[in-house]
């Protein structure tokens, strides 16, 4: 590297100065900062109305899009199934409507009593099983999860078990939003800049959405006047007992009537305030924290800002987590967690140039779609989703049946090794279950079995030998030893089925590792050998059918290839059906189109005597001949006269205008009865 390229104040590369040029030049001191009253009004109508525009979208696609609630559904039915007792809520943006149409979905498996041993890796086999990908399980992070995505839909998802105090996290943001649209709005605009600006991915080092979502609420309490109030503030407290500690989880009943002044801001006016806060706040002495209504010092929450940070991280290169503190948001509930812990150093450093590049930008008057230019287009799939036939659109019918043909040859496969494996199972006996059964005999009886025999020996004569009369024993002592001896004889049995356990473990343990599989001649069936040999080959393994465990893995695997191949034939054969109905409504549309031009076709004078003259003569007639007498009336029907004096022209409407009050209704003069007394 050339050492000009280097700057002499921050020790920056000139490719690190390229990735930052705000920051660096912030921290060299050759930035100055604008104020929003330098905006120009006509930039700020144009910003409002932009963001407006941009809600609309997302809030028009939640409203179609129903995929996650279906998603909820099922996860709910499968993991409530599964675990006895439990109960599978959702929390965060998905309930307090502040979602995006890429978010995530968060969910809380609530189970009452005592949580089942190593419930995220089981957890994480369960939703293996059902088609969904990316499975990460975090079991020793502060809130443990299970991060996955479901293949079908493509939503991510978040699973946490009795993360209680998340419930009231999101109770929280919701009484938030409910104050005022445009909190709900607001906070959706910022998480929408920073998803687009790589910014609000907590995995990869950067802020989480939840955090977000609290910057945006403090920027909103701490405008003037404040649009939202401080939720967290009476006299009357709500301590709650979450996982062995005591939270203060507060929430004002009636938040709109501790405003004094209502705030009449836009939408973009609040959006602007939001990143001129952030832009100018002082990160090495002020801590956000929504729970005290405005910044809150570090000296008073003592939150110094640990080493070493992100800058010393990036100038030294090296993979060092950056240290406490470093963007410090307090948890409104948990006051000792600090949001900022999952930062990286490149993190650090991404957040604090995409808020001075958004704040620049706006004061410029840069458009929201130039403002929210996707970073790393590679990163962000289309939103656009395909139908579910879309890769059979171009196939034809021959093609589609070869493909269930091969597919149905494939399920016969998989189903038949299945059966196998299932049948072979049966036969050997399940050593993690004698594991288990010997450890929790372990559990409650810690001395070896060889040591209980000894004790109870040894305390058995001194109870029944002789005493020396010099030496006798307390009444307390010979209590103590006869129930020391009491507890030796419950014991003794328990402990010699623990090594009755352990000794079938060995034994079964030496079996699986010296005997070979099955061969063929063993088996009576021919077909059932071939299968087993090609499922030994398959797992590269010749003990595969005395290992209780392989068998098992392998037919999860398999039944995990048998659904997804019924849903592909299943996938297949409703495409067909729809091609089939698609060609019956046209062909339906051509014949009556045929059938209405038949009714309706004319016929000359000419052709109709001609054809009854040949039926007079006792020709034969064709089915257009015959088609052309059924049309004026039958076989029977006479040729029509073009007589005036037909009936059907004698009173036809023409006729009986022409032939005046004759045929006319006409109403004569009213006569006057004889009886009527004259005047």
């Amino acid at each position: 590297m050339n050492m000009t390229d280097i700057c002499p104040i921050t020790q920056l590369s000139a490719e690190q100065q390229k990735r930052w040029p705000n920051l660096h030049n912030a921290l060299i001191g050759e930035l100055e900062f604008p104020t929003a009253a330098e905006i120009p009004p006509s930039a700020l109508t144009s910003l409002n109305d932009d963001i407006h525009e941009m809600l609309n979208k997302q809030l028009e696609h939640n409203k179609k899009d129903k995929r996650r609630d279906k998603l909820f559904i099922f996860l709910k039915q499968l993991l409530e199934h599964r675990f006895p007792g439990s109960k599978l809520d959702k929390f965060g943006s998905s309930v307090t409507g502040l979602s995006l149409a890429q978010g995530d979905l968060d969910l809380c498996l609530q189970i009452s009593g005592t949580v089942p041993h190593k419930i995220f890796n089981r957890i994480g086999r369960l939703l293996r099983q059902h088609d969904f990908v990316d499975i990460v399980v975090i079991p020793h992070a502060k809130v443990p999860i299970v991060k996955c995505r479901d293949a079908k839909t493509g939503i991510p998802l978040d699973i946490s078990v009795n993360n209680t105090l998340a419930l009231h996290n999101t109770q929280l943001l919701k009484t938030y939003s409910m104050q005022d649209a445009r909190v709900s709005q607001t906070i959706l605009a910022i998480k929408y800049w920073a998803m687009c600006r790589d910014v609000s991915d907590a995995p990869s080092g950067t802020f989480s959405s939840y955090s977000w979502s609290l910057l945006c609420i403090q920027s909103m309490q701490m405008t003037t006047p404040p649009l939202v109030a401080n939720v967290q503030t009476g006299k009357k407290r709500n301590i709650q007992h979450v996982e062995g500690d005591d939270y203060d989880v507060t929430i004002h009943p009636n938040p709109k009537s501790l405003l004094k002044q209502q705030n009449q801001q836009t939408l973009g006016e609040i959006v602007v305030n939001f990143f001129e806060t952030f832009a100018n706040w002082d990160w090495s002495s002020d801590i956000c924290s929504i729970r005290n209504g405005a910044a809150l010092s570090r000296e008073e929450k003592g939150w110094l800002e640990q080493d070493p940070t992100a800058i010393e991280i990036i100038i030294n290169e090296e993979s060092k987590r950056v240290g406490k503190h470093s963007l410090a948001i307090e948890d409104p509930f948990d006051l000792k967690r600090d949001l900022s812990t999952v930062l990286r150093a490149e993190g650090v450093m991404d957040i604090h140039e995409e808020i001075l590049r958004m704040w620049f930008g706006i004061c410029k008057g840069d458009s929201w779609q130039q403002l929210c230019t996707v970073r790393s287009p590679n990163k962000h799939s289309s939103d656009k989703q395909l139908d579910l036939f879309h890769d059979l659109r171009g196939k034809d019918i021959k093609e589609i049946n070869s493909l269930i043909s091969g597919y149905t040859t494939q399920l016969e496969s998989v189903e038949k090794k299945i059966k196998v494996c299932t049948d072979e199972r049966k036969k050997i006996p399940n050593i993690s279950e004698i594991i288990n059964s010997r450890d929790e005999i372990h559990k409650k009886i810690l001395i070896p079995t060889w040591h209980i025999e000894e004790e109870l020996v040894r305390i058995y004569h001194r109870l029944t030998d002789e005493v020396d009369i010099f030496r006798v024993p307390s009444i307390l002592t010979e209590e103590n030893d006869f129930s020391l001896f009491f507890e030796l004889q419950e014991m003794l049995p328990k402990a010699r089925e623990a090594d009755k356990l352990h000794s079938e473990f060995i034994e079964l343990v030496k079996k699986q590792s010296t005997s070979q599989s099955t061969s063929s001649s063993d088996s009576s069936d021919e077909s059932v050998a071939v299968i087993k040999n090609a499922i030994s080959k398959d797992n590269d393994s010749e003990i595969f059918f005395n290992s209780y465990t392989l068998i098992t893995r392998y037919l999860q695997e398999l039944n995990l290839e048998k659904r997804r191949m019924k849903r592909e034939i299943g996938r297949l054969k409703s495409w067909l059906k729809y091609c089939e109905g698609i060609k019956n409504q046209k062909s339906n549309k051509s014949k009556s189109k045929r059938s209405y031009s038949s009714k309706n076709r004319k016929f000359s004078e000419k052709d109709i005597a001609k054809v009854q003259s040949k039926m007079e003569s006792g020709e034969g007639l064709s089915l257009s001949e015959l088609n052309i007498l059924l049309s004026k009336g039958g076989i029977f029907s006479e040729q029509k006269t073009d007589s005036k004096n037909s009936p059907k022209k004698k009173y036809s409407r023409k006729n009986r205008s022409k032939s005046g009050k004759e045929l006319s209704a006409y109403r004569g003069s009213r006569g006057r009865s004889k009886n009527v007394r004259k005047e």
